[in-house]
């Protein structure tokens, strides 16, 4: 086994998760971070932006979509991706009642919610499209705020590198000597007067 064979047996990381963090890196686990994501993530559910709930969303008078989903379960649903590197699936399956306002399906039907408790209905798929929504949105989070960032970081650098390459600045020096209280300045960059 190489050595990439034996950092992945360690981290024990679902796939998908470790692939995406490979090329992007990993996502902030801060709790200031989450929040501010669940916050965007929210606020894209309720504005339409996600084609996906397009049936069984209602529109109010504000012009925004009426969704039945709790923004607490989102960023609970963060922390799990995020802090705990769970997969959607292990999610759905095994942590369900900590954000169950995400579990409903914009897309079903309310006969056919009734019509599933009955012996003789033939069970159907649970897609549970709501959380691969906010593994999009997440991504798409991610991947925008690392972009700023660079943009960020790479403004900050050039205009570090533009700050020093001018040749005369004014730098304040304080003497050595302990009988001079004024301080001297310079022109020269390591020249005392």
């Amino acid at each position: 086994m190489t050595g990439k064979d034996t950092r992945i047996r360690e981290t024990d990381l679902p796939e998908r998760m470790r692939i995406s963090e490979e090329s992007t890196g990993s996502p902030p686990t801060d709790e200031m971070s989450i929040e501010k994501e669940s916050n965007w993530i929210y606020n894209q559910l309720m504005t339409g932006m996600i084609p996906l709930f397009s049936k069984r969303v209602t529109e109010t008078t504000q012009g925004e979509c009426e969704l039945s989903i709790n923004k607490d379960d989102i960023m609970r649903f963060l922390e799990f991706m995020h802090v705990q590197k769970l997969d959607v699936s292990f999610i759905a399956m095994y942590r369900r009642e900590d954000c169950l306002s995400l579990f409903s399906d914009p897309e079903q039907n309310e006969n056919d919610i009734k019509n599933q408790s009955k012996p003789d209905q033939k069970p159907t798929m649970r897609w549970h499209k709501v959380l691969w929504a906010i593994q999009d949105l997440d991504r798409k989070w991610f991947t925008t705020t690392n972009s700023l960032n660079m943009r960020e970081t790479n403004r900050l650098c050039h205009s570090l590198s533009l700050s020093q390459s001018q040749p005369y600045s004014f730098v304040p020096r304080v003497p050595i000597n302990k009988f001079n209280t004024e301080p001297s300045y310079s022109t020269e960059g390591s020249d005392f007067i």
